[in-house]
């Protein structure tokens, strides 16, 4: 697995475990969470960060919820993530 895939599931786990929603985490985990999303990341032969569109401004979004989180705010944090999952919508094509 490459280091920016390995950062994402590890980011995403982590916010999930600090929710305190422990049937969403579980829920998460049981299905795969976003490593099934992220095997297109899993080629060492690529640099995703730099040779994808548009991945940039979803590490943003994910810094935007880290923000969000950080300063208590749920309805930001809320907005932040549904942000995050369109550009990740946009990006799949869907």
């Amino acid at each position: 697995m490459t280091a920016y895939a390995a950062a994402d599931i590890a980011f995403h786990q982590l916010l999930l475990e600090t929710s305190g929603n422990a049937l969403l985490t579980e829920l998460y985990r049981g299905t795969g969470g976003n490593e099934q999303a992220l095997l297109h990341l899993n080629s060492p032969d690529v640099d995703w960060p730099a040779t994808v569109p548009g991945l940039a401004e979803i590490d943003a979004a994910h810094a935007a919820i880290v923000d969000a989180v950080i300063a208590g705010d749920p309805e930001a944090a809320a907005a932040a993530a549904e942000h995050t999952v369109r550009l990740a919508h946009e990006q799949a094509g869907l």
